[in-house]
């Protein structure tokens, strides 16, 4: 009964939002930290994502917490790539396998 009810309040809500279901916001409430900033400083030694979160937090009180800041760092890390191109003129280099 108490699960049934809980569906029915969440549909009145559902209905009386005009039926849309949130969605990702692009312009985030919380200030994003600077994430090749933090991709540069956890390659030192001794840096961490922990130590990391807590200068985020001092400069902004009303930022994500831990967890979601780790989350975010993953996803954005996701999309960059691992990849380093390099540019060959001919006959520039040889490569002997």
């Amino acid at each position: 009964m108490f699960e049934t009810d809980l569906g029915l309040i969440f549909l009145i809500e559902f209905f009386s939002c005009g039926g849309e279901l949130p969605t990702f916001d692009e312009n985030p409430a919380r200030p994003l930290p600077d994430w090749t900033h933090v991709h540069r400083e956890l390659k030192r030694r001794g840096v961490t994502l922990l130590l990391l979160w807590e200068e985020y937090r001092a400069e902004h009180a009303d930022g994500y917490g831990h967890s979601r800041f780790c989350d975010l760092y993953r996803r954005w890390r996701a999309t960059i790539s691992p990849t380093m191109r390099q540019a060959h003129g001919p006959a520039e280099k040889l490569f002997v396998g």
